[in-house]
C-alpha cells in the first residue's frame, strides 16, 4: 500500500521495473486484491508496464544518439523506430528526464545540464538504481565534452558536483569497490580542469575505495598524474620512485610520469633521466603483449619524442606520430624547444 501511494503520487523514488513486477505479481497470483480493484487491476498493470518499457526506450535513444556519436554510425533509423513507439505511449505524468537528457545531448544548453543535474543530485532516482548510473555517467560525458569544446560556464562547477556524487553514490563501482583504471580515468580528468589541492583531496579522500591489494600505489600515481598536470614536474618523483604497483598498465602510466620528471629535471640529473629513459623503453618492449598496439605505440612514441627534443632535434614533426601519449604537452614542449 505505501509503495502504491508513493507511486501514485509521482514520487520518482519508486523504481518502475520493480513497480511492473509487482503489479504483474499481483494481477497474475491468487492474490484477492485483483478482485477487490477489478478492472483497475489489469488497468495498472498496464500503466506500469507501459511506464517502464517508455523509460527504458528513452535510455536506449541516448545510448543510440551517444554510441553513434563514439562509433561514428547513423542510429537514424532506428532512433526513428524509437521515437514513434515511444509517442504512442507517452503520457504526461512521465519523467520528463531522459526527454531532457536526449535534448542536451543533441544540442548544448546548459540551462539543461544545470537542471538535469541539481535534479539528480537531489535524488531524482532510487539510489544504485540503473536509472542513477546512466544518467550520471551521461551527465559527467556530456559536462566533460562541453568543457573541452571551450563551455567554461559552469562546467567547472557541475563536472566537480557530478563526480562527488558518483563516487557518494557508488556509481562507478563494481561490489561496492572501484577499479583502479577507472579511479585513474577520474582523476585524469578530474585534474585537467580542477585546481591541484581541490584534486589531491578528492585523491586522498576516496582512493581507498580502489579494488586493489595495493589502493596506495593507485593513489600515487593519482598524485603524480595531478602533478604532471600542474606541472609540478619535480614533485612527480616522490610518488613513483620505489613503489608497488597492480599491474602493467598502472606500472607502466608510473614510469612514463616518473620519466618526465626526470626529463624536466635532468639538467639536475642528467644521469638519472637517460638511465629512465633507457630502462622505460626496455620494460614496455619486454612487456609488449601486455599492452593494446595504441598503447604500445603511443608510449614507445613519446619516449623517441623526448629524446629529440633532449637531442635538440629541429622541425619534429608530432603529426608524424598516428598514436602519441601526453600530445598537447609534448606540442607545448616541441614550441618551447
Amino acid at each position: 500500500d505505501k509503495i502504491n501511494k508513493h507511486y501514485k503520487s509521482g514520487n520518482t523514488l519508486i523504481d518502475l521495473q520493480t513497480m511492473a513486477q509487482i503489479k504483474h505479481q499481483e494481477h497474475y497470483s491468487y492474490n484477492p486484491i485483483k478482485y477487490e480493484k477489478g478492472v483497475s487491476s489489469v488497468a495498472e498493470l498496464m500503466s506500469a508496464h507501459l511506464k517502464h518499457i517508455y523509460q527504458r526506450f528513452s535510455i536506449y535513444q541516448l545510448e543510440l544518439e551517444s554510441w553513434g556519436k563514439i562509433q561514428n554510425y547513423d542510429f537514424g533509423p532506428d532512433q526513428q523506430k524509437l521515437m514513434q513507439i515511444c509517442q504512442i505511449i507517452y503520457q504526461e505524468t512521465y519523467p520528463d528526464f531522459f526527454t531532457k537528457l536526449f535534448e542536451l545531448l543533441k544540442c548544448d544548453k546548459i540551462e539543461i545540464l544545470r537542471d538535469l543535474t541539481n535534479r539528480l543530485v537531489q535524488g531524482e532516482w532510487p539510489h544504485r538504481s540503473f536509472e542513477e548510473v546512466i544518467c550520471t555517467i551521461y551527465l559527467i560525458r556530456k559536462t566533460t565534452d562541453l568543457r573541452q569544446r571551450g563551455f567554461d560556464i559552469d562546467t567547472k562547477h557541475l563536472l566537480s558536483t557530478l563526480y562527488e556524487y558518483a563516487m557518494n553514490q557508488g556509481v562507478y563501482t563494481e561490489h561496492g569497490k572501484l577499479a583502479p583504471v577507472t579511479f585513474r580515468n577520474i582523476i585524469s580528468n578530474l585534474s585537467s580542469f580542477q585546481s591541484f589541492d581541490f584534486t589531491k583531496k578528492f585523491i586522498d579522500k576516496w582512493y581507498l575505495e580502489v579494488e586493489s591489494p595495493f589502493p596506495e600505489s593507485t593513489r600515487d600515481v593519482c598524485h603524480a598524474n595531478n602533478c604532471f598536470k600542474d606541472k609540478r614536474y619535480e614533485e612527480i618523483l616522490e610518488h613513483t620512485r620505489m613503489k608497488n604497483f597492480v599491474d602493467h598498465q598502472e606500472k607502466s602510466f608510473a614510469l612514463l610520469l616518473h620519466l618526465i620528471g626526470t626529463f624536466m629535471n635532468r639538467k639536475e640529473d642528467y644521469i638519472m633521466f637517460e638511465l629512465d629513459h633507457h630502462n622505460f623503453a626496455s620494460y614496455i618492449k619486454r612487456n609488449k603483449i601486455e599492452f593494446s598496439s595504441k598503447s604500445y605505440k603511443g608510449m614507445l612514441n613519446l619516449v623517441e619524442v623526448i629524446k629529440k627534443v633532449d637531442k635538440r632535434v629541429k622541425n619534429i614533426d608530432l603529426k608524424s606520430y598516428d598514436y602519441l601519449f601526453f600530445r598537447d604537452w609534448c606540442e607545448d614542449l616541441v614550441k618551447k624547444e
